[in-house]
């Protein structure tokens, strides 16, 4: 709950890139004005260990490919839960 919070207050300062494994945990009303990303390889995984180094593996290379396009993001905030 706490993070939903977050992401609903960082809509209002900013436009919103939400990467995560699970997408469809996305509320509605964030989903609706954010851009939601999915990433295939850990989204696909049932296990919790396997999904979380792969999820590692496709965002640094998701972030190396936003940095060689140049997009610069003003906040970065993470968060990894591995319940």
């Amino acid at each position: 709950m706490a993070v939903n919070q977050r992401l609903r207050a960082l809509l209002t300062i900013s436009d919103l890139d939400i990467v995560t494994c699970y997408p469809e945990s996305i509320p509605p009303d964030i989903a609706g004005r954010a851009r939601v990303r999915s990433l295939p390889l850990s989204r696909c995984q049932s296990s919790a260990a396997l999904k979380t180094l792969l999820f590692t593996a496709e965002i640094t290379f998701w972030s190396f490919i936003q940095r060689l396009l140049r997009r610069r993001y003003e906040v970065v905030y993470t968060i990894q839960d591995t319940s």
